[in-house]
């Protein structure tokens, strides 16, 4: 751990050696440029000392809630690797949520209840957002934890033991699993989002999970404590922001709520992978939706997160000034 922090030091004091010695030449840009190599040595050397939770042996009663809408291509896959979870069976329950699917899902929905017949599945009457059907699996649980699965995700079979092991200390709230991305050969998106996952996760979330504050349960693999949800679930199915309902967003919303009062931890060895955009245009759609909803969830999240630990907070308030300078320039 000192070798890598000592090898990081080196690496961007070669780096930004020639920012120190012309900084008068462009002092504003240079100290932009200096405030975002110190930003991203405090994110990587924070993340070295990052350690997987420990496993506690805890085993609550889980229920896995997986909304799902025109998802024909991957739904099967994703209820085989949960149902193939090395879980007591007698601990789990998954719930599927249809929101209001037009292709065959419904049909394949049907197979899938007379393969495990003890799968429990709804239809919503038209189609609300994955937010509502995700909320409306919720209220039909039953069990201790929450753990969301995106439809198009495949869990590790250690994966769901492994995700609710942080849970056993009652301050935590939730916890953001690993996401990897299912690599298809034919899929250029894939190859290059493996990095980019890597980065969020590896780095980010585990620099972010130091201070228990994970600021992104992300929706592929996240599990919540239900008692807490419970409370939170009406407001934030209600959520509006500048005056308009919020349709998007939904993991990091829900984290922000939980995050008010809880920790969020990131455990590294549960695994789920995701499958990826394969076109531009789903690519765009995707990352534009993402940032609409870091932008809401950041100005929200602004508002408690410095009553978290100062180090926590200050690397959070600066993420967000050098992303908003970075843009306005």
């Amino acid at each position: 751990t000192i070798v890598a922090a000592l090898l990081l030091t080196a690496l961007i004091a070669i780096l930004k050696y020639k920012n120190i010695v012309n900084f008068w030449y462009a002092p504003y840009v240079f100290t932009y440029s200096l405030i975002v190599a110190a930003y991203v040595y405090a994110r990587v050397s924070l993340a070295i000392f990052y350690r997987e939770p420990s496993d506690h042996g805890y085993m609550p009663t889980v229920s896995v809630i997986v909304p799902a809408k025109n998802e024909e291509g991957h739904l099967r896959e994703t209820v085989d690797h949960i149902m193939q979870s090395r879980y007591p069976a007698e601990r789990l329950e998954v719930i599927v949520v249809d929101d209001g699917s037009t292709d065959r899902t419904p049909e394949i929905l049907a197979e899938l209840v007379l393969q495990y017949p003890s799968l429990r599945h709804f239809r919503m009457p038209q189609s609300l957002g994955k937010r509502q059907a995700l909320g409306y699996g919720m209220e039909k649980s039953l069990n201790d934890v929450l753990v969301c699965i995106d439809s198009d995700s495949l869990v590790n079979p250690e994966g769901i033991y492994r995700i609710v092991q942080p849970l056993w200390d009652t301050a935590v709230g939730a916890v953001a699993g690993h996401i990897d991305v299912v690599v298809e050969k034919d899929n250029f998106f894939s190859k290059m989002e493996v990095v980019r996952y890597q980065i969020s996760q590896r780095v980010n979330k585990a620099s972010e999970s130091v201070f228990n504050m994970v600021t992104c349960c992300s929706g592929p693999f996240s599990a919540y404590r239900r008692v807490t949800i419970m409370r939170l679930l009406p407001e934030w199915l209600n959520q509006t922001f500048w005056g308009s309902r919020a349709t998007f967003g939904d993991d990091r919303s829900l984290t922000n709520y939980v995050l008010r009062t809880h920790r969020v931890v990131y455990h590294s060895g549960a695994h789920c992978a995701t499958y990826v955009p394969r076109t531009w245009s789903q690519f765009f759609t995707q990352q534009l939706r993402w940032k609409k909803s870091w932008s809401r969830e950041g100005m929200i999240a602004s508002r408690f997160v410095y009553h978290k630990h100062p180090v926590a907070a200050i690397l959070f308030y600066t993420g967000i000034f050098i992303t908003i300078f970075w843009d306005s320039c």
